[in-house]
């Protein structure tokens, strides 16, 4: 008997030993041994069962109770002849000798005929019998006692298919005589088979097996919610080791069985995976064999886990449980076949899974960079994004905190500094009113981190100040908003621009009045001044009086005024001047406060309005008095997703000696929160004392409701209720101080509860009770923003909410005031500056999630059309792209209307005239509105666009051309994917020498193209040009060591070009030119270019697939008396010990 040891992997406990006998015969004497092996007749080392001999020790009952063993062919096995052969061998005669000996016995060994002294096969006869007959048949079979020789002359006619199965698991039939059954009625069924179709290939029977065993397992699984939870479970155990069994016996295709286990998909339920999952666990041994299936096993447990978080499972003890099993599964499955994980087009979608499933594994970041790098570089060859396009995506998608060193380092490796900084400060005043203000933290965090010399960034930024155009006012804003900014942080002097605007005479009295001038005056005019010398302050004076451009300082001391009588209604009148909100800003910031909200109210406006050195030296001074400590802390830990620390902030957190709770409790979580090393040390807190001290700091203001003061001291007793009279004492408050100071105090309570399940379940009930009244006042919706601001609410549950409240309503009158609110802030009374910002993040924040822009979708059908509302709709729709901006406002009437009431040249110039402006003079960010226009125009209109001419304006474009602004534009046209098709073939076959952006940028084509799926007629005409322009290619290049950007442009859309379109038409004569280009010293020495065309060679290559050699023959099915296996057994049904031996009695 052989057998091999090997431990069990884990998730596998359920599988029951597994050691099967099997009888060898031998020779019991030493002449009868002899005589074996000189015999001709009969190989060397070859013997044969001999039911005799070797099946009669079985009979007695001692030897089925101690054991059997087989007489040794020698008497004792302890003897050496070491010393009598060591003799020998070192005379020379005899090593020749052997020699001779061995090779006449090697050569007769060859020559010698195996004959088996089998018969030829004969399948067992089956016949028919009745339901009472054939279930006490299988009765006996289930019976270990009775021998399957008085079994096998009445085998039961008509059990095959989901039928044997099903008796085998209701009859409880032993693994090995299931297997011997399902042999005697498959060998009978396949030459069946055979005779009907008149063939010799039993390929096709064995696939339909397979099927029909892997879908009555399936259904098995399916069947689970109306099933008897114990019956089930033993009845699917056993069901496993069976197939487990049929897997090692050969019974079924392993290919064609696992991956319709794998490609099994049920509904979304615990119960549902969690059956999958263990089937998928059990056979996993067998699944690493084969990539292209333990892949798609990964993705399915992803997806359906995925799934599962979002549908939130009730039992969460139950989900807790499984999702530690799923990690450990997936975990080890990366070790042992990391290939599996690689899935370039979902890898994003499924990475935060991976994350998320691995957090608590040491050390997984390193296997995890690993998946990261290869799918990440195989995405991009694979379907490239414009540079100038994902460079936005990346900093239009940051949260905080962020690694800006590798920030830094991937947004200039997309693009060189020359391009990078001016798309990064064009981004940074392109805000469309929406709050904008960490958008300068990025810049200059961005710059710090860039390792560039700061002369060439000041030299750059100044550049693009002076090539701005006609501005709105609120990228005016903005621009001064960013240049004030850099220049306290050392990036931007205006000393040099006005230097360079005298150098390049536009300072002369003749220039002083042009349109450039106007255009620079409208910057310079929001500047503030503050920290200039009066030299140069008494220039930019000069400037602006030239164009009656004039600043009234005055107004500051008025808005101190206001700002000290009431603080709550306090606001800047719309449309103020930027240096006019600075100067009053840091004049009421020098005045004492007298009130926490007033110097909570100062540092946010600080923030809303981008004056981060005021708030940074607000904060700092805030941290070191006992008095404001707290106000500081929260302020900080409510703004912390949006804001980057500086060197100073940072070293004041660090001084910091918290006297209170909260204090405490903040500044630990501002030390996680940005990893700064703290001097104190913290545990938990004591929730109790954390509330009482919070209210003493806050409640001298008279902030707090009689009926919060009443039930303070309840605390003890029951911090949920506690908890939820806060929520509910928020819901029914008038008082605007409580609703804000109250919301700030759940806030702390939910950081030191540690997040607890209900805080959640609470907000979003007050929520919906908010919504659900008969009327949204505009106190109802500040509560709302409050409990955004104080992250209570996240923009999933506001929509999960809302969407909750729209299904349940018929009038949605409630929905409706919430979201003319939400869109329209001239409807608000003045001030609550506060309420402003929240609803500016939100608005920020919603562009971001799936959610949110459902949120917006919803709310743009039920509000109001004004024109404030317009404008607000017209910021959120600014950063998508066309798809994404009709998907939210799927009306086509309003969309044609919004964008013509924004972009009035639509309305003024014909179509085709439009479409020529369009190409050269928009930008990244207003070209996906352009392409958003086009899809509301119906084909009369867009009747003179026809394929020629857009191809021709595209061309013309070229002498003037913008990367990626074609493609933005054409993406909204109807006939788009056949102009990207005509300009594919048109740079094949008739120019080598385009632009090496504009090459770049068909790669982005030829991946739409190949998205939407790619026309006959282009397939018919593709193959040729492409084998051309590839050896055209081969031999400009045959001779060159280094290749022009042109050049490498050209080689990079070819083969992206071959990447794109091999899965629709047979590409592999351009194989032999691209495995030539390989060797090429210009090719192998640009690495990336070399990996490119590995990649493309690689993908295009056709895979030869080897035979499935289970389904070619009927060699495992004939083995009816069970010989020794032609394979091993799966690690997963292994559970050998070599202490403890299962013998099973012989079938026989």
């Amino acid at each position: 008997m052989s057998n091999r040891d090997s431990a069990n992997p884990p998730g596998f406990n359920d599988a029951v030993p597994l050691a099967i006998c099997y009888i060898d015969s031998s020779t019991s004497s030493h002449d009868e041994y002899l005589t074996l092996l000189q015999s001709k007749v009969s190989a060397p080392d070859k013997n044969f069962r001999d039911e005799t001999v070797d099946g009669a020790p079985f009979l007695a009952g001692d030897a089925i109770s101690k054991g059997h063993r087989y007489s040794p062919p020698v008497r004792s096995d302890r003897a050496s002849a070491q010393g009598l052969l060591q003799q020998h061998l070192e005379k020379s005669s005899t090593l020749e000798n052997l020699k001779r000996y061995s090779s006449t016995l090697l050569g007769r060994q060859n020559d010698a005929v195996i004959d088996e002294p089998f018969a030829p096969f004969r399948p067992p006869p089956r016949v028919t019998l009745s339901e009472s007959r054939r279930d006490r048949w299988l009765q006996g079979l289930s019976d270990p006692m009775v021998p399957l020789s008085s079994l096998i002359k009445t085998i039961p006619h008509g059990l095959w298919g989901e039928d044997i199965l099903r008796m085998l698991v209701k009859f409880r039939v032993p693994f090995t005589r299931a297997i011997w059954f399902i042999r005697c009625a498959g060998v009978n069924e396949a030459r069946s088979f055979l005779r009907k179709v008149q063939t010799t290939d039993i390929t096709e029977w064995v696939k339909n097996w397979t099927d029909v065993a892997a879908g009555f397992l399936i259904s098995f699984i399916s069947s689970f919610l109306n099933a008897d939870i114990y019956s089930f479970a033993d009845d699917y155990t056993y069901l496993l080791k069976l197939f487990g069994r049929l897997l090692a016996e050969e019974l079924v295709s392993p290919k064609h069985f696992l991956l319709r286990i794998v490609s099994f998909s049920g509904d979304s339920s615990l119960k549902s995976f969690s059956l999958h999952f263990f089937a998928l666990q059990f056979f996993s041994t067998s699944l690493i064999q084969y990539t292209h299936i333990c892949r798609k096993c990964v993705i399915t447990i992803l997806q359906s886990y995925q799934q599962l978080i979002v549908d939130q499972p009730a039992n969460l003890l139950k989900f807790s449980l499984l999702s530690k099993k799923v990690s450990h599964f997936l975990f080890t499955l990366a070790q042992k076949n990391i290939e599996s994980f690689f899935f370039p087009t979902e890898w994003d979608k499924l990475k935060p899974t991976i994350i998320l499933l691995w957090k608590d594994f040491p050390n997984y970041s390193t296997l995890l960079s690993i998946m990261q790098e290869r799918n990440s570089k195989a995405m991009y060859m694979y379907k490239p994004v414009t540079s100038s396009i994902r460079f936005l995506q990346i900093i239009s998608c940051l949260s905080f905190p962020v690694g800006w060193r590798t920030l830094a380092k991937d947004l200039f490796k997309l693009l060189p500094v020359y391009t990078g900084v001016p798309l990064l400060l064009h981004w940074c005043i392109n805000c469309r009113s929406i709050f904008s203000g960490d958008r300068n933290f990025i810049v200059s965090s961005i710059f710090d981190n860039a390792n560039f010399d700061r002369n060439l960034i000041v030299d750059l930024t100044l550049s693009f100040v002076l090539k701005l155009h006609p501005l709105e006012y609120n990228e005016c804003v903005a621009a001064a908003q960013l240049l004030d900014h850099l220049a306290a942080c050392g990036y931007f002097f205006f000393s040099k621009y006005i230097a360079r605007l005298a150098s390049l005479g536009y300072l002369r009295e003749s220039m002083l009045n042009s349109s450039f001038m106007d255009d620079q005056r409208k910057i310079l005019v929001q500047l503030p001044i503050l920290r200039m010398s009066q030299q140069l302050k008494n220039k930019i004076y000069y400037i602006l009086s030239k164009g009656n451009y004039f600043v009234d300082w005055s107004i500051c001391d008025e808005y101190v005024k206001r700002f000290k009588e009431d603080h709550f209604s306090f606001m800047f009148k719309k449309e103020e001047n930027y240096a006019i909100i600075t100067l009053s800003l840091v004049k009421i910031a020098s005045t004492p406060m007298s009130k926490l909200y007033e110097d909570y109210l100062v540092m946010l406006f600080a923030f809303h309005y981008s004056m981060f050195q005021v708030m940074t030296k607000l904060i700092a001074d805030n941290l070191v008095h006992f008095s404001f400590q707290s106000c500081a802390l929260i302020f900080l830990y409510k703004i912390s997703s949006y804001f980057v620390l500086d060197a100073k902030l940072f070293s004041s957190i660090c001084s910091v000696v918290p006297k209170t709770e909260s204090q405490k409790l903040l500044l630990n979580e501002m030390g996680k929160l940005f990893q700064v090393e703290l001097n104190f040390s913290y545990d938990s807190p004591d929730v109790n004392l954390l509330i009482e001290q919070f209210y003493e700091i806050t409640s001298y203001e008279s902030n707090y409701d009689d009926a919060f003061v009443e039930y303070k001291d309840a605390t003890v007793a029951n911090r949920k209720d506690f908890i939820e009279f806060l929520f509910h004492n928020i819901t029914v408050s008038s008082k605007h101080t409580a609703v804000i100071f109250t919301s700030d105090l759940l806030m702390v309570l939910k950081i030191a509860l540690n997040h607890p399940p209900y805080f959640d379940d609470l907000a979003t009930t007050t929520f919906s009770s908010l919504l659900k009244r008969d009327e949204c006042t505009i106190l109802s919706f500040f509560k709302i923003l409050q409990f955004y601001g104080c992250k209570l609410l996240s923009v999933d549950q506001i929509w999960a909410v809302v969407s909750d409240v729209y299904e349940a309503q018929d009038n949605n009158t409630t929905l409706k005031q919430f979201f003319n609110y939400l869109l329209d802030e001239s409807t608000w009374p003045e001030g609550y500056l506060e309420e402003r910002h929240w609803r500016s993040i939100l608005c920020k924040e919603a562009r971001k999630h799936d959610s949110g822009l459902k949120l917006f979708k919803l709310g743009i059908k039920l509000c109001t059309r004004n024109e404030q509302i317009m404008k607000t709709i017209w910021s959120f729709i600014h950063v998508h792209d066309c798809n994404v901006i009709s998907e939210v406002i799927p009306d086509q009437r309003f969309l044609r209307t919004l964008t013509e009431h924004f972009m009035i040249d639509l309305r003024q110039l014909d179509i085709v005239t439009c479409l020529k402006k369009a190409l050269v003079t928009l930008d990244e960010f207003s070209a996906p509105l352009y392409a958003t226009w086009l899809t509301t125009l119906d084909d009369d209109e867009l009747s003179e666009l026809t394929d020629d001419v857009v191809q021709k304006k595209v061309l013309e474009s070229l002498d003037n051309y913008k990367s990626g602004i074609w493609k933005l534009v054409l993406s909204g046209l109807p006939n788009c994917k056949t102009v990207f098709e005509h300009l594919l073939l048109f740079s094949l076959e008739e120019r080598l020498d385009l632009p090496a952006a504009f090459l770049q940028d068909l790669i982005g084509a030829s991946a739409y193209v190949m998205e939407q799926v790619p026309d006959s007629w282009f397939l018919e005409k593709l193959p040729c040009p492409l084998t051309q322009s590839l050896q055209s290619f081969s031999h400009l290049s045959n001779h060159i060591e280094v290749l022009d950007s042109t050049r490498q442009s050209r080689l990079t859309f070819l083969c992206h070009l071959i990447l794109h379109m091999h899965g629709f038409v047979e590409l592999t004569d351009q194989l032999a030119t691209l495995e030539s280009l390989t060797i090429r010293k210009c090719i192998y020495r640009n690495q990336e270019l070399l990996d490119l065309l590995l990649f493309s060679i690689h993908l295009v290559k056709p895979n030869v697939e080897t035979n499935d050699e289970v389904c070619n023959t009927l060699k495992a099915w004939e083995n009816i008396e069970s010989r020794p296996y032609t394979i091993d057994f799966p690690e997963a049904l292994q559970q050998y010990s070599p202490r403890i031996v299962l013998y099973e009695p012989t079938f026989w």
